[in-house]
């Protein structure tokens, strides 16, 4: 007897969308990672590389500031243009995976619950591209800028206790709009709303269910942190250390690139995590306030009787 492929139109709590995302881990994972390092890869390894040039040249600079101390804020200039460019490979290459992976789950629900092959998923992704890069970069614009807003006209009241309890506040407020935003891009690849309506959808989507989203995330990112912490802290330890410890005070490219190479893999392994908890979160929501899967139910009996 064949074994039933994992629902996704599905009213689950808190433990079942944890067993939902993993069932479905273990169901498609040749075909899901193999999509993610075929279509994934490259900006995957394009990032590794500027991380890794990145990171030789800090630490080789940092070296340097160590044993003479004026050299501190030519490091400092140097790392600030590093960083907005590492910034920007960042958010493409986590776009790649997080509309790759909704769009992956799209394409399998769309799909009576199968994902017969990559291309489609390919397609719906790079149809969509433009409008998951603008959606993205206008969420991080419209939260950065409202935090910053508060936090000048707070800063300017001139009482530092009220300025700090204001900006707390704000920060607090940021967390759950942030939330919210988090279903932004699958309702986009799911639902094709333009960008104020998927904004509305994601606030009337999470209303009543704030809390056990903030859950799924944070075991998420739990996970995420305990698979980097387990390939990737050993290795650049041991070579921090070694630099420290050497007369050359210098990062050899050999452990660059190996840092490089396991810091791709738990990036490969652990970020599509996220986006799939998520996933199952949204049409788990769905279900709780629109019953979608009744409602296509009952469609197909009409037509069936028609």
């Amino acid at each position: 007897m064949m074994e039933q492929n994992i629902e996704l139109k599905k009213k689950r709590g808190f433990s079942d969308v944890l067993n939902a995302t993993f069932a479905f881990i273990k169901q498609e994972y040749k075909l899901f990672w193999r999509m993610i390092i075929l279509y994934a890869g490259l900006p995957v390894l394009v990032y590794s590389i500027f991380s890794t040039i990145y990171f030789r040249n800090t630490f080789n600079t940092l070296f340097k500031v160590l044993s003479n101390p004026s050299q501190a804020q030519e490091f400092s200039q140097n790392v600030s243009n590093e960083v907005f460019l590492i910034y920007i490979l960042s958010i493409i290459m986590y776009l790649f995976f997080y509309g790759l992976t909704y769009s992956y789950v799209v394409h399998y629900s769309k799909n009576n619950n199968r994902a017969e092959n990559t291309h489609s998923v390919w397609s719906m992704f790079t149809g969509k591209f433009m409008a998951l890069l603008g959606y993205s970069l206008l969420t991080l614009l419209l939260i950065g800028t409202a935090y910053g807003i508060v936090a000048l006209f707070l800063g300017a009241l001139g009482n530092p206790i009220v300025a700090a309890i204001g900006v707390f506040a704000t920060l607090i407020l940021v967390i759950y709009i942030s939330l919210a935003f988090s279903f932004i891009l699958i309702i986009k690849l799911n639902e094709d709303e333009p960008y104020l309506e998927s904004a509305r959808r994601c606030f009337y989507l999470i209303k009543g269910h704030w809390w056990q989203t903030f859950g799924l995330v944070i075991i998420a990112i739990i996970i995420g942190f305990a698979l980097n912490m387990a390939l990737t802290v050993p290795v650049t330890s041991y070579f921090t250390a070694k630099g420290l410890l050497s007369n050359s005070k210098t990062v050899d490219i050999i452990p660059a690139i190996i840092i490089s190479v396991s810091s791709t893999l738990t990036t490969v392994i652990s970020t599509p995590i996220l986006p799939l908890i998520l996933s199952f979160q949204y049409f788990s929501l769905c279900e709780h306030k629109d019953n979608t899967s009744l409602l296509e139910r009952i469609k197909n009996i009409n037509s069936t009787n028609d």
